[in-house]
Formats: structure tokens, C-alpha cells, sequence
């Protein structure tokens, strides 16, 4: 039985510069930080000096760097633990949102139906063709044996444990493939490494 996946995007009729994330980088992060006590929301992109996102929410593709400098400011201001909690709720969001906005119905539902193994092979395949808009200049490469994963090297909105990246992989393999479906990653040299258990 083949599964063909596609994740719709509305930049999918042209080719991105390589420096270009998709806009829920900076959106999702936003609505993790209002959830909050205080002013953080305000003190993170002010710090980051992209306040004017918060008046006026990015609609099209983003500079990596400027993504980069909102997931520092946030780890810098929030400390460590509040950081890497915030950072996973934006992820999370932003795999809700990459589902219900990019990935058709009937895709979801084909996914279901299809045994794991060759429905988290589809996933991958299909993030992978569109890994730029969550690695930029990033190099992204998978593995769809035994051990599915994805790598992402010189990733640039890299941070420690990279929870944010996790939290988007996990969210969406959770959405369409199995509900239980649990995503770690590890770190080899200058690569973010990501299995993919479902």
C-alpha cells in the first residue's frame, strides 16, 4: 500500500534562500511565552530586538538569524529549565499548527491506517522535503531503516537538547502516525541527531 504525503505550504511555488525559516518559529514561541507570569513575552523579543513582531506577527518566511536570536534570548532570560519548557510548548504548537494548516485530512487519515513502519517512513520523507522551513541553511538528512531519524547539521536554530526541535517531530508524528509516538535526540559533533520511535 503506498502512501504519498504532502505537506502543503503557500511558498511551495518557489525556491527559499537557504537563510529563511517558516514564520511559526517566531509566532509559536510568542504564544508559549504569553503563557508566562509577567512580562516575559515583552522582555524576550525586546532583548532580541524583534519586538515589532509582537505588534505585527511575521505572515511570510523569516531570516534564520532573527529565529536564532529570539531561542538565545529566551534561554539567556528564562534560565535553562523555563527555557527548555517554553521552547517545547512553541514546538508543539507549531506541529499543531503544521497539521491542521499543512498536512490534508485525507493524508492524516491515510496515515493512520498505514502500518507504522511505512507511515513514519512517509512522514519523514515528507518533512524532510520540507526541512528548511525548521533548519534553514541547516544540512538535513534521514535515515527510514530500522532505526528511522532525522539529522540536521550546522543546525542553526540549534540549542542545548534541542527541545524545540523535538517537540515539533514529536508533535507531528503524533498527529498522523501514532499518538504515543516519542522523539529524543543526541548530539554528534556539530549534528542534532533525532530517533524516532513510533
Amino acid at each position: 500500500m503506498a502512501v504519498t504525503t504532502h505537506i502543503a505550504s503557500a511558498e511551495d511555488r518557489t525556491t527559499p534562500a537557504r537563510t529563511v525559516v517558516g514564520p511559526n518559529a517566531i509566532i509559536q514561541l510568542a504564544a508559549a511565552l504569553s503563557r508566562c507570569e509577567g512580562a516575559v513575552e515583552q522582555r524576550v523579543f525586546s532583548a532580541a530586538g524583534l519586538e515589532h513582531y509582537l505588534e505585527a506577527p511575521p505572515s511570510a518566511l523569516v531570516s534564520e538569524h532573527e529565529a536564532a536570536r529570539l531561542f538565545a534570548a529566551t534561554r539567556s532570560l528564562l534560565g535553562a529549565a523555563e527555557a527548555e519548557t517554553v521552547l517545547a510548548t512553541a514546538g508543539s504548537l507549531t506541529a499543531d499548527y503544521i497539521t491542521i494548516n499543512r498536512i490534508p485530512r485525507r493524508a492524516r487519515q491515510m496515515l493512520r491506517l498505514t502500518p507504522r513502519w511505512l507511515a513514519t517512513r512517509a512522514m519523514l520523507v515528507a518533512i524532510k522535503a520540507h526541512a528548511w522551513t525548521f533548519a534553514g541553511s541547516g544540512s538535513v538528512t534521514i535515515d527510514v531503516g530500522r532505526h528511522p531519524s532525522m539529522t540536521i547539521a550546522d543546525n542553526p536554530l540549534a540549542t542545548p537538547g534541542s527541545p524545540w526541535h523535538v517537540a515539533v517531530l514529536q508533535g507531528l508524528f503524533r498527529n498522523t502516525v501514532a499518538p504515543a509516538a516519542l522523539v529524543t535526540h543526541s548530539r554528534r559533533g556539530t549534528a542534532d541527531c533525532f530517533q524516532i520511535q513510533t
